[in-house]
């Protein structure tokens, strides 16, 4: 699951870490969106009994300054549309997964999460994995206007299948700079640099690469529609909109 938390990452907070089998990309299937939907519902029970601006069916909960899920939000907030007073009052009385979820008009979220932010994020995820298994260890971040640069080490044994494991007989030193490209339910992960050892990557290593990695998420997976409206990119860190649970 660490790849798979890594992978839905780098379409939002752009940290680019999950290769698979030569042959095929890492499959987006039913575990995954299931993993989405438990994730999202966690996070909704973790803010429901926050204070509630109602406006007609809808009902608005500023994230500003919270700490979700040990993230700190610097601005944000999360709208539930089109649902009746008992239908809320129920969900915050704690029974709040898909089901009750789907039965609005939809759950809006935006968000701003420092470059701070993210990085802690990152170095959790990281932490959680025996040293042993670590494909990189360590990974630093800089954020850029529109794109992210990473650094740090790879191990291309530890990497399963990967034809580029030649490359390296331990912790190899890497740098990339890359993209998000979004279009329609996908989110895909442009590299625009690439460098092994201090090296520029060669194109068609680079394209292999690519292949496993993309789409790095697509909404068209979940059993309820959402999608990803805006995001931007910048040295301060990632602010992002969208939709889930829409009808």
């Amino acid at each position: 699951m660490f790849n798979r938390y890594l992978k839905a990452l780098s379409c939002l907070l752009l940290v680019a870490t999950a290769f698979v089998t030569p042959s095929q990309a890492l499959p987006l299937g039913e575990r995954e969106a299931q993993h989405f939907a438990r994730e999202a519902e966690k996070i909704f029970r973790e803010i429901i009994f926050s204070e509630v601006e109602q406006t007609g069916a809808d009902y608005r909960i500023d994230l500003t300054g919270k700490t979700i899920r040990k993230t700190p939000v610097q601005s944000g907030s999360v709208t539930f549309k089109g649902f009746s007073d008992a239908q809320f009052a129920i969900m915050r009385g704690g029974a709040v997964d898909t089901t009750k979820l789907l039965e609005g008009d939809g759950v809006e979220v935006e968000a701003t999460i420092t470059a701070d932010a993210i990085k802690g994020i990152i170095e959790r995820e990281i932490a959680r994995v025996n040293k042993e298994n670590r494909i990189f260890d360590p990974l630093s971040l800089s954020f850029q206007n529109g794109q992210v640069r990473v650094t740090g080490q790879i191990d291309f044994r530890k990497i399963p299948g990967n034809v580029l494991s030649f490359l390296s007989t331990g912790p190899t030193p890497f740098s990339a700079v890359i993209k998000p490209e979004h279009s329609g339910s996908r989110i895909d992960l442009k590299v625009v640099d690439a460098k092994i050892n201090d090296q520029p990557m060669a194109d068609d290593s680079l394209q292999q690469i690519l292949a496993w990695l993309n789409p790095v998420w697509d909404f068209s997976i979940l059993p309820f529609k959402a999608s990803l409206e805006s995001y931007t990119i910048s040295p301060a860190g990632v602010s992002f909109s969208g939709t889930i649970y829409d009808r």
